[in-house]
């Protein structure tokens, strides 16, 4: 959501009742227009109180980059690469995770704080998370892997995303979150770009934002989370499907049991692959991962029991996909 109106809020109701009881909105963003307003977010927090429905947020302060963006101006061009984290600090994020935690407190809202990148976020999310009772948190596969050292690279604007990748001691922060269960969803983020289409911004705000991750998420966080001893088999079949499927209503999935949907991944621990930008699947031409051996593979994937991928070749049906209502 970027705007809140009367028409809006009262559709809300009747989207819950119909199975779409969750939401996503901004509270920073580039482009400013994106960004709900801090009086909209309060509208909006009450109103998916009332309906018991939950609000993914983006968490930042958009008055704060505003006042460092006019207090401290990044160069155009290539040169300003290597600073582009500097567009989105975690200063920002961490005040916008406070205020996401007290405004849920007080409507009693449902919250999912999407995509936490930093040490100062966890810090707080570590300290206020108890004062709310359905309060859920999760972060990207690159922000585990990258820090903004990949940035200085002849390549570093193909490493551009929101948030922007952050120091060592921030990933640090998100494993050690992952570990103790604060975080519970590690996504992809998936968001393809070509390496043209990441020349196309002619400064350092308007760069596309983002990369293909889907074929890595798997593979890449069962290298080096659990081949490379941070985390348990049992904590990964958490983070990629056991809590999303929990935390957004998805009765049918994340358990193998009687009555669930038999989505399912045939993984060989002990194959050995090496990643490139064709196993992403996608229209992008580079892989954040490119030439990474990986500890084990993917055999095969079934979707309610049927087969649809073997190989890393898709074989199932255009058009299998079904609508599931959620509850929460």
């Amino acid at each position: 959501m970027t705007r809140v109106e009367d028409s809006l809020l009262e559709e809300i109701p009747t989207l819950v009742s119909k199975g779409y009881p969750s939401f996503e909105a901004y509270m920073s963003c580039r482009e400013v227009d994106s960004a709900l307003s801090e009086a909209d977010l309060l509208l909006l927090m009450q109103a998916l109180g009332e309906t018991n429905s939950m609000l993914l947020l983006h968490c930042g302060s958009q008055a704060l980059l505003d006042h460092l963006r006019a207090q401290f101006p990044l160069p155009d061009g290539a040169e300003s690469i290597p600073r582009y984290a500097d567009l989105f600090p975690p200063e920002a994020e961490a005040t916008g995770v406070l205020q996401a935690i007290s405004l849920a407190r007080h409507f009693d809202t449902p919250i999912y704080l999407h995509n936490l990148s930093s040490w100062d976020a966890m810090q707080i999310l570590s300290q206020y998370h108890h004062l709310v009772p359905r309060v859920h948190a999760g972060c990207s596969l690159h922000h585990l892997t990258h820090t903004r050292n990949s940035y200085q690279m002849p390549d570093g604007r193909n490493y551009t995303c929101s948030p922007p990748l952050r120091r060592e001691g921030d990933t640090q922060a998100l494993w050690a979150g992952l570990v103790s269960g604060l975080l519970q969803v590690v996504c992809s983020s998936h968001r393809a770009f070509t390496r043209e289409q990441k020349k196309l911004g002619s400064d350092l705000a308007s760069i596309p934002e983002g990369f293909a991750n889907l074929g890595a998420l798997l593979p890449v966080l069962y290298h080096k989370g659990v081949a490379g001893k941070r985390l348990s088999l049992t904590q990964l079949v958490g983070l990629l499907s056991t809590w999303p499927a929990q935390i957004f209503g998805l009765s049918s999935k994340g358990a193998v049991s009687v009555g669930k949907d038999a989505d399912l991944v045939i993984f060989d621990p002990m194959e050995r692959r090496q990643l490139n930008a064709a196993m992403m699947h996608s229209e992008s031409d580079f892989c954040l991962y490119e030439g990474l051996e990986v500890h084990g593979g993917i055999e095969m994937t079934l979707s309610r029991g049927r087969i649809v991928a073997e190989r890393g070749r898709f074989v199932g049906e255009q058009g299998a996909g079904q609508f599931i209502p959620r509850r929460l």
